[in-house]
């Protein structure tokens, strides 16, 4: 059914002419802007583990200060699983400000693989108020936990994961 305001605006001219059916339309499309640049970036050899993750984050256009140290071989489980974490938490973060300014930080260790990810955005409360369900049970079903903290405008995920029980048999 047609819009009785665009009707209205089709009614007879003085001396019994009409507009014609398009001048009642914004007609106008813009161009469109051609970029040869990837509309999705490249999914790094590495993508299943840390430091393949933070890399396809950033070129997903987050900014990202990776501080992850690596003082002992991390099994590919291992790597995995903290890959899994990371893209789960960057995730979650995009969904509110793709613009936050991260930080990646920890270590792998004989003993344990840590990863803090701290991000800088107003939004920090509404991460903050997230349980985080999903990344805390895969750290629980590897035997490790997960802490958050709000303040003001930073929010940050820590997760550790004992690298003594390994990949599941």
């Amino acid at each position: 059914m047609e819009d009785p305001a665009a009707a209205r605006s089709r009614a007879p001219l003085p001396g019994g002419t009409r507009p014609p059916r398009h001048a009642t339309r914004n007609t106008h499309t813009p161009p469109k802007h051609h970029s040869h640049a990837s509309p999705h970036p490249q999914q790094p050899s590495d993508f299943a583990s840390i430091d393949g993750a933070i890399t396809y984050a950033q070129q997903s256009g987050f900014t990202i200060i990776n501080l992850f140290n690596e003082y002992a071989p991390l099994s590919e489980y291992r790597d995995a699983v903290g890959a899994e974490i990371l893209y789960l938490v960057f995730s979650h973060i995009a969904e509110l400000d793709k613009n936050a300014s991260l930080t990646v930080t920890g270590s792998a260790t004989e003993e344990a693989l840590t990863l803090t990810i701290s991000a800088l955005t107003d939004r920090a409360p509404v991460l903050g108020a997230r349980h985080m369900g999903e990344i805390r049970a895969l750290a629980t079903s590897v035997g490790g936990s997960v802490d958050t903290d709000t303040q003001a405008a930073s929010w940050t995920l820590t997760a550790h994961l004992p690298t003594a029980a390994d990949a599941p048999s």
